[in-house]
């Protein structure tokens, strides 16, 4: 794929520097760190007899995810505002964020239907998923918190924040969303979370671009969108107990 400047017409220009390439050499980065926290546990849990609890492990991963990004701005005296951290409209980006939120969590779950009627998941991805759901109003409160705390921002840092304003700078806004749509599918590792990432990836990635890249929008949308899946998922296992 050719690389060519950003469109002269977009409203908003990133306010990232860097080239797709590095954009995409930090995302290989932070996929690799992650995947190796997952080793890591495993080896503890072979050889150690030593199993981490499962949402430490996934908050460990997820700092992972967001080591490389924040590296890098560090080292090249960029600055968190390069990566859509900025005080200035957060109020507006913040509350723009839940119906985003809402949005691409219909989205998602939407585009999850054709596939699981297409290809269902395997018992083994749905018995460690279902390790993820939260069992008591404990537990979902601890996801909530770390999903807006960690996780949420954690993953935008790195794909809307980092990935995407890199690869637009290189092809458009156009096709760097959608490029940079297609990695965050891919940075959960499986199918059926891809295809419903994806959607999602391109509601939280537009509104990053029409929010002239502040980052408290998706942010807060994706953090939004994970809780109802939390909270859904807690509902329906209490009511069918």
């Amino acid at each position: 794929m050719p690389m060519k400047p950003p469109s002269p017409t977009a409203t908003h220009a990133p306010r990232a520097s860097w080239s797709g390439k590095t954009a995409i050499a930090i995302w290989l980065a932070s996929l690799a760190l992650n995947i190796a926290v997952s080793v890591a546990v495993g080896v503890l849990q072979i050889f150690a007899g030593v199993t981490p609890p499962l949402l430490l492990t996934v908050v460990i991963g997820e700092l992972a995810l967001l080591a490389p990004p924040i590296l890098y701005v560090t080292a090249k005296r960029k600055g968190l505002t390069s990566l859509g951290l900025t005080a200035k409209g957060n109020l507006k980006a913040i509350t723009l964020g839940l119906p985003v939120g809402l949005a691409a969590s219909l989205a998602g779950y939407a585009a999850s239907i054709p596939v699981e009627l297409i290809l269902p998941m395997p018992e083994w991805l749905i018995d460690y998923f279902r390790q993820l759901l939260p069992q008591t109003p404990v537990e979902l409160l601890l996801m909530v918190l770390a999903t807006f705390i960690v996780i949420g921002p954690s993953e935008e840092i790195l794909s809307r924040g980092f990935v995407q304003q890199g690869l637009e700078n290189s092809l458009g806004k156009r096709r760097g969303l959608l490029v940079a749509s297609a990695l965050f599918a891919i940075l959960h590792l499986n199918p059926w979370q891809g295809v419903a990432t994806f959607f999602m990836a391109l509601i939280l990635g537009h509104f990053f671009q029409r929010t002239n890249y502040n980052l408290a929008t998706p942010i807060v949308a994706h953090a939004f969108a994970n809780t109802i899946s939390y909270t859904l998922s807690f509902l329906i296992g209490f009511l069918t107990q």
